[in-house]
């Protein structure tokens, strides 16, 4: 019998045929995440490396798509009876998630360290602003605390196609908890009426994983046995492999005969993911991916849900708690209508760069006008970040909106880093000419 790894590499998508790449690179681009392939071993959607054929052009998420076989590309035949599945609920309405996720909220704390994490210097939020934007830390008992929002909600069947919420089996019988760990914080993402749609954590210790760049036989099985750089790797289960190695580094696997059987890397795990109990059972993916909408806290506090927010400018960026200071921190720097006017005190998150087109209904529906660019400042040095940087660019400009990036010292990441050292962003119009105001 062959052996079966018991740490799946793809994930199953609401597409028929179609999984998603999460722990095995994805052919064309290399990278672990987002690209999906079609269980024919053949068709692969690439987010990142453009072909012939232009696939979602009108959705959310553009790509392109490849054929492997045409493409000549040595690639093994994906484990797709070893991806991870289970059932999909249809996501409910943003107004049911918000009447789920409140109640949520009001059963859950922020605890100690991550008051005061959010505290440093780096983050300087106050406990005012922690109040009023609702942090929270994963509970150390989910069980509990979902037994409670069922009792605020009234039906435990209003948890179903609900992000983040699962069914399990128990020793009295099924019950429902939600998807996560308790280090990390949970950041909520309001929509343009003030309704809470999602979730990212916030893991407080990122922890390095091993990806395949390529894997000839699909029983290869490699992983972190101890961090941050303890690797070993398995063929059957028998071990081939074990050693440290370092970050971003590759290794060819060989078996003792010296035959071939793929590549690792050791890689960094992600900081921020999702809220998100997809392929668990009566669970339901993020996806469509919410934007974060984020104000200054002096007028969340006086936001009515349900009151949709009008506004003639926005920044964009990407990241929750990014874009929340930025917010808090422009509505104290900018002193003048005029100022407000131009940079802007409302900042929309993204959930990447790829992702633009999910401000469309957003920017029409608030009424934008100015649109301020505002992505981290390495966002340049990548490709297909560039790209997508500006499409969205060119985009919203033929489409009438005044467009503008903000530019600043490269020392500084992010516009949250620069605000928080009380200096503005220098404005630039798409034809790369500086604003002056």
């Amino acid at each position: 019998m062959a052996y079966k790894s018991g740490r799946p590499t793809l994930r199953k998508t609401k597409m028929d045929g179609w999984y998603e790449f999460y722990r095995e690179a994805c052919p064309i681009c290399g990278k672990v995440d987002q690209c999906v392939i079609h269980e024919d071993n053949n068709r692969v959607w690439c987010l990142r490396v453009a072909s012939d054929i232009v696939w979602g052009k009108n959705s959310t998420m553009q790509g392109w798509l490849h054929f492997l076989n045409e493409d000549n590309r040595t690639f093994t035949a994906s484990d797709f009876a070893n991806a991870d599945t289970g059932s999909h609920q249809e996501k409910k309405s943003d107004g049911h998630l918000n009447r789920v996720y409140r109640a949520l909220l009001s059963e859950m704390e922020l605890r100690p360290e991550h008051r005061a994490m959010l505290k440093k210097p780096d983050r300087d939020m106050n406990e005012e602003e922690l109040r009023i934007r609702q942090y929270r830390s994963f509970p150390e008992k989910p069980y509990e605390v979902v037994r409670k929002v069922v009792e605020r909600v009234g039906n435990v069947e209003d948890l179903i196609g609900v992000p983040g919420f699962y069914s399990k089996e128990g020793k009295y019988g099924r019950y429902f908890t939600i998807s996560g760990f308790p280090s990390t914080i949970m950041i909520p993402f309001r929509n343009h009426k003030n309704e809470i749609v999602g979730f990212q954590w916030r893991v407080d210790e990122v922890k390095n994983q091993v990806v395949y760049s390529s894997r000839l036989d699909k029983e290869l099985e490699a992983y972190v046995v101890k961090q941050p750089n303890l690797v070993i790797a398995k063929y059957k289960g028998i071990e081939v492999f074990k050693g440290s190695m370092e970050l971003k580094e590759k290794k060819d696997i060989k078996l003792s005969d010296g035959r071939y059987v793929g590549t690792i890397k050791l890689d960094k795990g992600q900081r921020y993911m999702w809220f998100s109990s997809a392929n668990k059972e009566s669970g339901t993916g993020a996806g469509p991916l919410p934007i974060h909408v984020s104000v200054p806290s002096r007028v969340l506090k006086n936001w009515k849900v349900g009151q949709l927010l009008k506004t003639d400018t926005v920044v964009v960026t990407e990241g929750p708690i990014k874009s929340d200071k930025s917010a808090e921190l422009l509505d104290q720097m900018l002193q003048t209508a005029e100022e407000r006017l131009s940079y802007g005190t409302t900042v929309l998150s993204v959930p990447g760069v790829n992702s633009w087109r999910l401000l469309c209904p957003y920017f029409e529906e608030m009424g934008v006008k100015n649109i301020n660019f505002a992505f981290d400042m390495d966002a340049e040095e990548n490709p297909d970040v560039r790209r997508y940087y500006h499409d969205a660019i060119n985009f919203f400009s033929e489409a009438g909106y005044n467009v503008s990036f903000f530019i600043w010292d490269r020392s500084y990441k992010g516009l949250d880093d620069l605000l928080i050292r009380n200096f503005l962003p220098i404005k630039y119009n798409i034809h790369g000419e500086q604003i002056v105001e």
